[in-house]
């Protein structure tokens, strides 16, 4: 019943009243003019569910442009690529979990505190690897503006997370394309 004005003082009372209500963290920005913005609990540590994989994709195409790995790199039953693939579209877990397996949960902390994520983000949680709902907002806006992630690696992410297989959620509710990593968690 309540209702809230289309405007960004709207979308703020939105997103203050349903963070303080549920259970929910809440980053909207954006992206284009006039540039609005909402946060609720933003801050907050929380188990990341898939959206780590965002974290891990961004030291392995580190690795991509350093030489260190190419695409074709064998990697299980696949290759660096098609790992890279299964990670993202479906969004299963055993290609992302060698890759942290390959890199060290530690030096993955490391990594995100050093691109300048917080100490909410990190792989090393008693639980689950966590992030906070600002965090990821500033990897998508990094990733959107080419900041974060550039060239054909974002480019190749960005059409991957555009094919994502759980498409039922902001994609549905988006006036234009998205791009999306789902984060379902335990019985979510």
């Amino acid at each position: 019943t309540r209702t809230y004005s289309h405007s960004e003082a709207g979308l703020r009372a939105y997103v203050s009243y349903a963070t303080s209500t549920q259970n929910v963290r809440i980053v909207v920005q954006q992206l284009s003019a006039p540039g609005w913005s909402a946060s609720g609990r933003a801050d907050e540590s929380i188990p990341s569910a898939s959206t780590y994989k965002l974290y891990v994709m961004m030291r392995v195409f580190d690795d991509i442009n350093s030489g260190k790995l190419t695409w074709d790199t064998p990697m299980l039953d696949t290759t660096a690529g098609g790992c890279f693939e299964r990670t993202i579209v479906p969004s299963t877990n055993p290609c992302a979990e060698e890759w942290i397996r390959q890199y060290g949960r530690q030096a993955l902390n490391d990594y995100v505190h050093g691109k300048g994520f917080s100490g909410g983000t990190g792989f090393t949680f008693r639980d689950a690897t966590h992030t906070t709902a600002g965090d990821l907002a500033k990897y998508l806006i990094g990733l959107n503006n080419g900041s974060l992630i550039t060239g054909s690696n974002r480019d190749m992410l960005l059409e991957k997370m555009g094919r994502q297989l759980n498409r039922t959620g902001i994609p549905v509710g988006a006036e234009g394309s998205a791009q999306d990593e789902e984060g379902f968690l335990w019985d979510s």
